[in-house]
């Protein structure tokens, strides 16, 4: 999608405006802006998971980087940045989290069928999806093949065993392997070299796991979430009752997919790939634009994930965009033995930036709204209990005497509370001098919760009819 004039980001009509100062609204996810191999898996999944698109994308990404591993990469500066990717889906149960990751699985089911006919050592080297490894047991995978996938159903339980001493430092080092060129380590056991590293990983939570795990707001700051892109999954888009039945034909069309990556694969040494004029202007006007939103309206601790998502991101999602629209003049060459011509002539083009950008743009905002998950976790866990509260009463309000008795909070604390949730624009505050007893002096003051309060804590708005 082309531009006429310079924008501002909230001026444009590709996501909605943010909302600033903790109150953020759902990011609207425009499938017409994606490249078209993205519209087309989508026509497809969307035949076997009723997930949103926006987690079917989310859930495909790192299984198409780690087939390319790190056959590619693009420089900035003296790094090379290979088009590894970390990502997780968050949301509550039922939200087609897993049902996503095994949509997306779905595509390398004829590749792991073929690791059941190789021996115990080369499949312990060609195996590109791991569960379930220690640090040093991933070490020792990385060096094999510096091509992985860390794929978890529940991100927080991997989170938990990081904690556990044999894997003492496991989540610093994932952090520093996501984007070095080469990375040695030591543990007590053993020593560990990995030569250009390409580790994704892919995983879900839900918001529990994620207020438990990352219990105060300086873990927002951390480098390792800040290597993740976030997509969060609103629970009101979600059937109750999944309406796709096995679609034979559609999951036939899925293991296709892994003709494409045998390509990618097959790629024989490292290449370079680099942007086109046209996508370098691009790239660097919008990235200024974003700079000057974020100085002058986001949080500026939005401005760590966004030089990620902006920089790493925007060169990886190049490289995938570029790779899966260009698969078969690749495979020619491949076939011809001329990769050194094709990918000295291939260049990310413009039009490929501009998708690239939109769907950096969206993670964007969705790590907003990860990120004040969780703040809700962290200060306003009171505020969250009322509105919870309110949530489940009729017409989602309720008086303040009623409140506070269901809540256990102290008038201090209630006062805190309201304060809070007015300044954000959660409740509306009012007095019903008809629910007034004949002895009351005062009539009685009701919390209503506003459209703005599901939004920002989280919570589905329920039918009390």
């Amino acid at each position: 999608m082309q531009y006429s004039t310079m924008q501002s980001i909230s001026e444009q009509d590709i996501l909605p405006e943010p909302i600033i100062g903790g109150n953020k609204q759902e990011s609207k996810f425009n499938v017409d802006l994606l490249p078209d191999f993205l519209k087309e898996y989508l026509r497809i999944a969307s035949q076997v998971c009723d997930a949103v698109p926006e987690a079917l994308i989310t859930a495909l990404l790192p299984i198409i980087a780690v087939n390319i591993g790190n056959k590619v990469y693009m420089t900035q500066g003296a790094k090379k940045t290979y088009p590894n990717i970390y990502a997780t889906l968050v949301g509550p149960s039922g939200c087609r989290k897993s049902s996503s990751m095994a949509t997306a699985k779905l595509t390398m089911e004829k590749y792991n069928e073929e690791l059941d006919k190789m021996n115990s050592a080369e499949r312990e080297k060609n195996t590109l999806i791991l569960n379930t490894v220690t640090q040093v047991e991933l070490g020792h995978l990385l060096e094999l093949n510096p091509a992985r996938l860390l794929m978890f159903d529940e991100i927080g339980e991997f989170l938990k065993s990081c904690n556990m001493k044999h894997n003492y430092g496991y989540k610093e080092n994932i952090t520093k392997i996501f984007d070095t060129d080469n990375y040695s380590y030591m543990t007590t056991l053993n020593s560990t070299f990995i030569k250009n590293p390409a580790l994704s990983i892919l995983g879900c939570s839900t918001e529990g796991w994620i207020y438990r795990d990352f219990q105060n707001t300086t873990d927002q700051n951390s480098g390792f979430l800040q290597r993740f892109i976030v997509c969060v999954i609103n629970m009101d888009k979600i059937n109750l009752v999944s309406e796709n039945n096995e679609n034979e034909e559609a999951m036939d069309e899925l293991r296709k997919y892994n003709e494409k990556y045998e390509v990618f694969r097959s790629i024989p040494k490292q290449y370079k790939i680099k942007l086109s004029e046209e996508a370098n202007t691009y790239w660097k006007n919008y990235s200024k634009v974003i700079e000057q939103d974020i100085g002058n309206e986001y949080y500026q601790k939005d401005m760590g994930y966004a030089i990620r998502i902006f920089n790493d991101y925007f060169l990886k999602l190049c490289m995938i965009f570029t790779l899966m629209e260009n698969y078969q003049e690749l495979k020619t060459a491949i076939d011809n033995g001329t990769c050194d011509d094709f990918f000295a002539n291939l260049y990310i083009s413009e039009q490929t930036a501009i998708n690239v950008f939109y769907l950096c743009r969206y993670y964007l905002q969705q790590t907003q709204t990860f990120t004040t998950i969780i703040e809700i976790g962290d200060k306003f866990k009171n505020e969250k209990r009322i509105v919870e509260y309110l949530s489940n009463c009729p017409q989602n309000k309720a008086s303040k005497t009623n409140i506070m008795n269901h809540t256990h909070l102290n008038s201090n604390e209630l006062s805190i509370c309201q304060k809070n949730l007015e300044e954000q624009e959660a409740i509306q505050i009012y007095c019903d001098d008809s629910t007034k007893s004949t002895n009351a002096k005062k009539p009685t003051t009701f919390f209503k919760l506003t459209n703005r309060a599901f939004n920002l804590y989280r919570i589905k708005k329920k039918n009390h009819n």
